[in-house]
């Protein structure tokens, strides 16, 4: 297994370890943050970019939903921009993109 851990550059990438992450509710959607530094934010930078972790830009660019895409599957959608999804790139690092990859969300 996989998960989301951010690196030294707060880009956000897959690692074996992974981080505890933060869901919440935003007026569109949701925001995602690291539970251990909640004032940063998943942020959108363009199609075919990575995403990264920054401060509260520009909350448009930093809201989520989630859609479910199969039994225990989730898409991880821009609010902004419905065309565009968190999907993996290059070296294992998140981007965002237009398929609607499916992520498995674990409670701990």
């Amino acid at each position: 297994k996989l998960y989301w851990a951010a690196d030294k550059t707060n880009h956000i990438g897959l690692q074996v370890a992974g981080a505890k992450w933060i869901l919440t509710t935003a007026p569109g959607g949701f925001t995602i943050s690291p539970s251990n530094n909640p004032d940063l934010y998943v942020t959108y930078k363009g199609n075919g970019n990575l995403l990264t972790l920054e401060g509260n830009i520009s909350q448009l660019n930093q809201e989520w939903i989630f859609v479910p895409s199969k039994a225990s599957e989730h898409a991880i959608q821009l609010v902004q921009h419905s065309n565009q999804f968190a999907n993996i790139g290059n070296n294992g690092f998140i981007i965002a993109g237009t398929n609607q990859l499916g992520w498995i969300f674990e409670e701990k």
